[in-house]
This record gives C-alpha cells, structure tokens and sequence, in this order.
C-alpha cells in the first residue's frame, strides 16, 4: 500500500464495484469521473497507479487539489478521433483540472482509452459494448463555464433520458390492458 493511498472504505468499495457491474448488466448509460474512472477500470480487470508520481517516472503532477482551485486548468488532453468523447466535445483537445494522484496503470481488458494527458496517462475511457459508457479521470463538474464540459453532462442526461423511456415503454407494453 503506498503511503498516499488512505481513508480506505473497503464497503464503500464493495458498493461501488456492485452498482458497476449491475449498471453494465442492465445496459444503463453512465458517466464515471475521477475515482468513478479507477472504479469501473478496476472493477473489470485493470489496476491503478497508487501514485502517479511515484510510480511512473517521467510523469506530470495530476494532482492540484486543494493546493489550486479545483476549475485550475492544469492540461489539456488529447481525444480520440473514434471517440463517444469526442463526438460529444466536438474537437481533439481539451483543457481539464486534475485533482487526483491515483491513475490507470494497466487497462481492462473491455474498454479502450479515448483521452490522455501530455504524459499519456489515460484520462477517459469508454466501454465499447456498452450503449453510454463513458469514464473521465478530471472533474467536469468543476469547469461549468466551458461548453466542452456542458456538453458531456448534456450528452450524458440525454442517454439516460432516452433509457428511461426505453425502460418505461417496455414496462408499458408488458403491463396488462387493465393496468393501463
């Protein structure tokens, strides 16, 4: 365990890989950000830097907080042209914050990066079977004055809206003529 690593919530934890695995199941859209990105990572197979700077020489520093203000723009990352990501954003670059110190050290077998930072640590993520599964290692809900940030939020809200109205008219047709 490396020193930086604390306040561990092992049922935390055990939440968090349950609700990854049953949201993938049911084929709901998500939008993991930050831990939300090592969780998913880790929970289908991946592991994680414990600490970037530590761990992978030649690295940036990923870890601004609380030392700079969490919308500190601290670089920009690279998108992936075949990117959910990049469809959403509408260009292959984009300035982000960078509020953690843990990062992706060896990818899941079942999703595929689609962002990095300057250093090629991996920043985002997709599941590719997945309809709406969407990682990113930054805090987009920190940056709402930048439309490339608005647009993941409301690209995300309108999967999960169209989901609800698949799930609500499945649910319809299913019911007995006399429920409806």
């Amino acid at each position: 365990m490396h020193p930086l690593v604390d306040e561990i919530d092992l049922d935390r934890d055990r939440v968090e890989i349950h609700l990854v695995k049953r949201v993938i199941e049911n084929g709901m859209p998500f939008l993991g950000i930050c831990r939300g990105l090592q969780m998913i990572n880790v929970t289908l197979g991946g592991t994680l830097y414990e600490d970037i700077l530590d761990q992978r020489p030649g690295s940036l520093r990923h870890q601004y907080y609380p030392d700079w203000p969490r919308d500190y723009l601290a670089h920009d990352v690279r998108i992936e042209t075949n990117s959910r990501l990049h469809k959403i954003v509408g260009h292959g670059e984009a300035p982000v914050n960078s509020l953690h110190h843990q990062g992706i050290r060896q990818l899941a077998p079942s999703v595929r990066p689609t962002a990095y930072a300057p250093d090629g640590v991996i920043e985002a993520i997709e599941l590719s079977s997945h309809p709406y599964g969407l990682a990113v290692q930054w805090h987009p809900e920190w940056l709402p004055a930048h439309p490339s940030m608005q647009a993941i939020f409301r690209d995300f809200v309108a999967a999960a809206s169209d989901w609800s109205e698949r799930q609500r008219g499945d649910v319809q047709r299913e019911a007995p003529d006399y429920v409806q």
